[in-house]
C-alpha cells in the first residue's frame, strides 16, 4: 500500500509523490502516518518532516514552517508556509 502525498505552500506545490510513511513533529509529539492510517487533521511544528518515497525506498527530509497535515483515504497533505528541502 502508498500514501498519495502532496506539500502545498502559498506559492505551489513544493513536492508530490507516493510515499510509504510520513513523519512531522506536532504540538504533542511526533506523528508517523502509515497507509491504513485512520482520517487525521493536525497542526504541525516549525521543524523537520520526512517522507519515504514508494518507489525508490529512499527517505527525503524537509524543514518546514508550522502548518496543518490532513490524512484521508490513502492521501496526505501537508500545508505550510515555506519548505526547505535537504
Amino acid at each position: 500500500m502508498i500514501l498519495s502525498f502532496s506539500l502545498v505552500t502559498p506559492a505551489g506545490v513544493a513536492a508530490q509523490e507516493d510515499v510509504s510513511t510520513v513523519t512531522a513533529s506536532t504540538p504533542s509529539g511526533q506523528i508517523q502516518i502509515l497507509p491504513g492510517h485512520c482520517s487525521y487533521v493536525g497542526l504541525l511544528e516549525e521543524g523537520d518532516l520526512q517522507v519515504v518515497a514508494s518507489a525508490s525506498g529512499k527517505t527525503k527530509k524537509f524543514s518546514i514552517s508550522e502548518g496543518s497535515i490532513e490524512c484521508q483515504d490513502g492521501k496526505v497533505v501537508v500545508l505550510t508556509d515555506w519548505v526547505r528541502a535537504f
